[in-house]
């Protein structure tokens, strides 16, 4: 994977937050796991969620890393009134 489309992103939330190992984060959309796997070099952990479980399982193959945490996750938004959780 190629980690450059991630890093100004990464620089620039890294500077504003000043993260450090004693950090947790999460990472909700996080897709294959470019900006967790980033992430995960600087903080104590990395909660990971996506809504598809192909990018979940893809990360988890490439990228064995202890302190990151990856879960299949959504909400689906009901009516305006409330929600609906979908956990797996």
């Amino acid at each position: 994977m190629n980690f450059s489309q991630f890093s100004y992103i990464f620089r620039d939330i890294n500077n504003a937050l000043c993260l450090g190992i004693e950090d947790n984060i999460s990472d909700v959309g996080c897709g294959v796991g470019g900006l967790s796997v980033l992430f995960s070099t600087l903080v104590n952990k990395v909660y990971s969620y996506d809504i598809s479980e192909q990018n979940i399982n893809y990360c988890k193959r490439e990228h064995k890393i202890n302190n990151v945490d990856l879960k299949r996750y959504c909400y689906i938004i009901t009516n305006g009134r409330g929600a609906k959780r979908d956990k797996q």
